[in-house]
C-alpha cells in the first residue's frame, strides 16, 4: 500500500527525451494492490493523475480530494483489470495546455469500478498555440502542440448535471469500497485548503508562483526551469546532542536529553515523532489562508 498525501506533482521541464515535456506523475504498475492518494496539488501536468493500466489486476484506489490543475486531456485513468476504487471530491481545472476529449478529465476501461461522488471539471478553452518554447538542440515543440485551441468538453459546472459529466467511461458502483477513513471536505472547500498546505511549509517562491496560476488560470508547461529567486533565510534550532530535536524543547519537556527513538512523551510514538507532529501542526496553523473563487478564473 502507497500514499501519497499533501504533496505537489507536476510544474515539470525539461525531461531530456525525445519527448521534452513529459510532466505524467503517478504511472501504477504491477506490485501495487491498494493505493491511498489525497489532497495532492497537480500543476501543468500531462497524464497519469494517476495512470492505473491493466498489468496491474485487482488494484484498489483512493483518489480523494485532490486538485489537478492544466492537465492535457484526461489526466486520470483508470484501467486496472478488474479494479476498484473511490473517486472522491477531486477538482479538475483546466488551463491553457488543456485540450478537450470526448470522456472528460476522468476515463476508466478493463472493467475498473470505482465510486465516483462530487468531482468537478470546468469549462474552458485551452490548447494555447501562442506557447512556442523550444530548447536549443531539441526538436522545437514535439508532443507540446497537437491541433488548435479548443474548448475542453466534459465539463460539470452546475451541481444539476450528472457525474457522468466527466466520468462516462468507468463503471460507477453504488458504495464506496472498503479503504481507511479519510477527512473530506466537498470538492470546492478541498481547492483553498490544498492550496495553503500543499508539499513542504513555509512556502517558497515557487509555491507562491504555483498558487497564483491556479487561482488565476495562468502559467504553462514549461521547457526551461524558471527562476523563482528563492532563497531560504532560516537559521537551524541549537540542538547540542545532535539528536534531532532542539534543546529548548526538551528543556520544555523536562528533559535535558530525550532519546530520539524512546517513549517518553507518548506511548504511541517516538519522541521524535512528537516533536515532528508538534513543529508540523506549528507550520499547518501559520500557513497562510487561499480563497478560491471560480467565477474569478
Amino acid at each position: 500500500c502507497a500514499l501519497p498525501i499533501w504533496c505537489h506533482f507536476g510544474d515539470a521541464s525539461e525531461s531530456g527525451t525525445d519527448e521534452p515535456y513529459h510532466g505524467e506523475p503517478h504511472l501504477v504498475m504491477g506490485g501495487c494492490d491498494r493505493l491511498s492518494m489525497h489532497h495532492n496539488l497537480y500543476t501543468h501536468v500531462h497524464s497519469r493523475v494517476p495512470g492505473c493500466y491493466p498489468d496491474n489486476p485487482g488494484l484498489r484506489i483512493e483518489f480523494v480530494g485532490n486538485v489537478i490543475y492544466n492537465y492535457r486531456k484526461y489526466p486520470t485513468l483508470l484501467s486496472a483489470e478488474g479494479g476498484t476504487g473511490n473517486v472522491i471530491g477531486n477538482c479538475y481545472l483546466p488551463g491553457v495546455n488543456s485540450h478537450g476529449g470526448r470522456r472528460g478529465p476522468i476515463e476508466g476501461g478493463k472493467g475498473f469500478r470505482a465510486f465516483v461522488q462530487d468531482n468537478w471539471s470546468f469549462g474552458g478553452t485551452g490548447h494555447d498555440n501562442k506557447i512556442k518554447e523550444s530548447v536549443e538542440g531539441k526538436k522545437k515543440d514535439q508532443h507540446i502542440l497537437r491541433g488548435g485551441p479548443k474548448r475542453v468538453e466534459g465539463v460539470r459546472t452546475t451541481g444539476r448535471e450528472p457525474e457522468t459529466a466527466i466520468s462516462e467511461s468507468l463503471e460507477f458502483a453504488a458504495t464506496p469500497f472498503d479503504m481507511p477513513a479519510i477527512d473530506c471536505q466537498p470538492a470546492m472547500e478541498n481547492v483553498p485548503l490544498v492550496l495553503a498546505r500543499f508539499g513542504a511549509l513555509p512556502h517558497d517562491g515557487t509555491d507562491r508562483r504555483i498558487q497564483k496560476e491556479v487561482l488565476t488560470g495562468t502559467g504553462a508547461w514549461k521547457l526551461q526551469i524558471p527562476d523563482d529567486g528563492n532563497s531560504y533565510e532560516g537559521k537551524p534550532l541549537p540542538d547540542g546532542d545532535a539528536d534531532g530535536m532542539p534543546d529548548a524543547w526538551e528543556k520544555q519537556r523536562g528533559k535535558r536529553n530525550l532519546e530520539p527513538n524512546g517513549h517518553d512523551l507518548d506511548p504511541g510514538y517516538e519522541n521524535i515523532e512528537v516533536w515532528l507532529n508538534e513543529r508540523a501542526a506549528e507550520l499547518i496553523a501559520a500557513a497562510m489562508p487561499v480563497k478560491f473563487v471560480p467565477a474569478d478564473r
